[in-house]
């Protein structure tokens, strides 16, 4: 068989579609034991239970607030079978209950059903939040990020201030988070207390926001960045502050409380009455009630507004954002400067730089403005969960490259405002270092229990992060890239690696047209853009003379039929006075572009595939020079009456061979007929096209 590689394929789809054997269908799960179920709690006066977890090797870990003494505990065994024996503490067999000093301890329990674990009782060091759902689960909150569900009780712990403890009843509990949401088991959440209250010291609010931190190896980043960037003159920066968290009694991990970033007297404070808080987000602005695309193909999405009339008030912001986009393109400092808050956005602009939040460049990126009389402004920041550490070198810039930011660091008067803000406030960024120290000492024990809990050291995350093998090895990593990255840390370099030219490419829907844009400093007769698809075997790229728009940019526009190749594409921007090239960027097609297969009121598109056809046969594309209309001009004039196949689901010899029902009715003098019949019917019928199928 000519194409033995389809066999094997067949054969291996066939195998695994089969149900397992007799012998695999005789073997019977294992039944669960008393160890495997069992749950350990103790319960506070107050009525609040507090339950293990089992973690990867097996252990009951019993993690508590720290308002529990593990000297002196009583616990407290659910389940069906009785526990027999327990290697410390007095056990009452009755009761289900070990009681004495655990501290420490690594407990080993018996069942009468001749089950074993271990038991691990540990209390937190931190604070301790511990939330009580009225009529509502886990389940049910994770099941609809933004299902809203009763809260019975919060009530707040702080081992070292008496000051912080609450007992809030009533209120909100939702889900938050975007990819984060989807991607890990440990999730963030958004709670709305019944009134305003001061939760560990920070402003009184009703809304506060648990961060995660799922993705961040240290559980420090957006702690540090958060405490640095309360030293820069924003309006703005949230607080954060550490504690575990336990809901319902599930112990969820160690969280940041965090304020939430909202309009209000003790949060962003907008005074006009109109103003609006938006978000940069070329990622989730879809699932937001208000959102638009700006002059520059960027989204916005509403997070909150002052005023009664929200949509109104955002499209003033939407106005204004336009405004400085025009204002960008024509390279009008005097502009830009009238519609922004210059010292607001080197501000936001030196602390995503500065800890390497590449995230900023294209969501989770603040902007705010007070009014229609108001600048825009840059803040709060926010979300730093993948930076730092992760996968850049402590020398390295890439948040400039925000679309705003590309064309901001273009201007000298933007530079000296950067300069003059990081000579006064970058003590604070490069403090980070001595600061993660300090957070490290705090945070161990209640880190330890956290990747107890998610058994995520050592692995690659949802997210492609790699986490080092220990907590420790990946705090010892983050500090000294944050060493480095002081020593190193210089305005004038990342503004140096600006670019001079500017080059963008826009694929349409469909993959049918590339549209390419220019800007480069200097003034220039003419361009000319070369493309070139890697896949495609032409030595030469194929040449696009470029206009000029009203905002000076030099465009062109590709048809990608001109290559229906998929893969990667170079693209090359050369003055007309030059060959050498000004500029050059790649973009990737992830399909092959769209193409209307039609001719004569027949689709070839069963029989045809252009690329297939140019690099089966050389000679073709020779003389059709890639061009897939002309190739499939080809193919229906002479292809088909000499045999030649256009795709690799369509052999006419295989066809003919495989039906000779159809041999004997068309005959086979006449080759076209039988591509024209599958076209028509015969893969309709269900007739194979070609060993491929096998």
């Amino acid at each position: 068989m000519k194409h033995s590689f389809w066999f094997s394929v067949l054969f291996l789809i066939m195998l695994f579609s089969f149900p397992a054997s007799a012998a695999a269908d005789d073997e019977v799960e294992e039944p669960l034991t008393a160890a495997d179920t069992a749950v350990f709690t103790c319960t506070r006066n107050n009525g609040d239970v507090f339950h293990s977890f089992k973690s990867e090797d097996g252990t009951h870990v019993l993690f508590l607030p720290a308002d529990f003494n593990t000297a002196d505990l009583t616990v407290t065994c659910i389940s069906d079978v009785k526990i027999k024996t327990a290697s410390c503490g007095t056990m009452n067999p009755g009761s289900g209950t070990i009681r004495g000093n655990l501290k420490g301890r690594s407990v080993s329990v018996t069942f009468a059903d001749g089950s074993e674990t271990s038991l691990l009782a540990e209390s937190s060091s931190l604070p301790s939040m511990a939330i009580t759902l009225y009529d509502s689960t886990l389940d049910d909150v994770h099941e609809d990020k933004d299902a809203k569900h009763t809260v019975a009780l919060t009530t707040v712990y702080d081992p070292k201030n008496a000051d912080h403890d609450l007992a809030v009843s009533g209120g909100e509990f939702k889900g938050r988070g975007n990819s984060s949401w989807v991607y890990y088991d440990k999730k963030g959440y958004q709670l709305k207390l019944s009134e305003e209250t001061s939760v560990l010291g920070m402003p009184a609010a009703k809304k506060w926001t648990l961060l995660a931190g799922a993705s961040d190896s240290t559980l420090v980043r957006t702690k540090l960045a958060l405490d640095a960037a309360a030293s820069l003159p924003f309006l703005f920066t949230p607080k954060a502050e550490y504690a575990d968290l336990w809901i319902n009694g599930d112990y969820r991990g160690l969280y940041l409380i965090t304020e939430k970033a909202e309009i209000g007297s003790d949060r962003l404070a907008l005074t006009s009455g109109h103003g609006v808080l938006a978000e940069f987000d070329n990622a989730f602005y879809s699932g937001e009630d208000y959102w638009f695309e700006d002059d520059s193909e960027q989204f916005f999405s509403l997070k909150d507004a002052q005023g009664d009339d929200p949509e109104a008030d955002f499209k003033v912001f939407e106005d204004k954002v336009n405004a400085l986009i025009r204002a960008l393109r024509a390279d009008n400092w005097t502009s830009v400067s009238g519609l922004i808050d210059e010292e607001s956005f080197a501000c936001a602009l030196l602390v995503n730089e500065y800890f390497a939040n590449r995230e900023s460049a294209t969501t989770s990126f603040y902007w705010y403005m007070d009014g229609e009389s108001g600048d825009l402004c840059a803040g709060p920041v926010w979300d730093f969960d993948t930076c730092m550490a992760v996968e850049d070198v402590p020398t390295a810039y890439y948040v400039f490259q925000n679309p705003y930011y590309l064309q901001l660091v273009d201007f000298d008067e933007f530079e000296d405002i950067l300069q003059r803000v990081y000579a006064e406030y970058g003590p604070a960024l490069k403090n980070t270092a001595a600061a993660q120290k300090a957070l490290q000492l705090e945070i161990a024990s209640s880190a330890a229990v956290n990747f107890m809990r998610y058994d995520t050291l050592g692995t690659v995350d949802a997210k492609s992060h790699y986490f080092l093998e220990t907590w420790e090895e990946n705090m010892a990593e983050q500090y000294e890239w944050l060493s480095e990255r002081a020593e190193h840390f210089s305005v004038g370099a990342f503004c140096a690696k600006r670019r001079p030219v500017y080059l963008e490419t826009r694929i349409s829907e469909g993959n049918r047209f590339a549209d390419l844009y220019f800007r480069g400093k200097g003034s220039f007769s003419g361009i000319i853009f070369k493309v070139k698809a890697e896949k495609l075997t032409d030595d030469e790229p194929k040449e696009y003379t470029a206009e000029q728009d009203e905002y000076g940019r030099w465009h062109a526009r590709v048809d990608l039929l001109d290559f229906s190749a998929d893969g990667l594409y170079n693209v090359e921007v050369c003055s007309t006075r030059s060959s050498t090239p000004l500029t050059e960027r790649s973009f990737s097609l992830s399909y092959i572009p769209a193409m209307d297969y039609t001719r004569y009121g027949i689709n070839y598109r069963a029989v045809f595939n252009p690329v297939y056809y140019m690099e089966r046969y050389p000679d073709v594309a020779a003389v059709c020079h890639s061009d897939p209309r002309v190739l499939l001009r080809h193919f229906i004039e002479y292809g088909m009456k000499e045999g030649r196949q256009g795709s690799l689901l369509f052999d006419p010899e295989y066809y003919i061979e495989t039906y000779p029902d159809l041999a004997e009715h068309y005959g086979t003098s006449d080759l076209t007929k039988f591509y024209i019949h599958y076209c028509r019917s015969g893969r309709a019928e269900g007739r194979i096209g070609s060993e491929a199928f096998e």
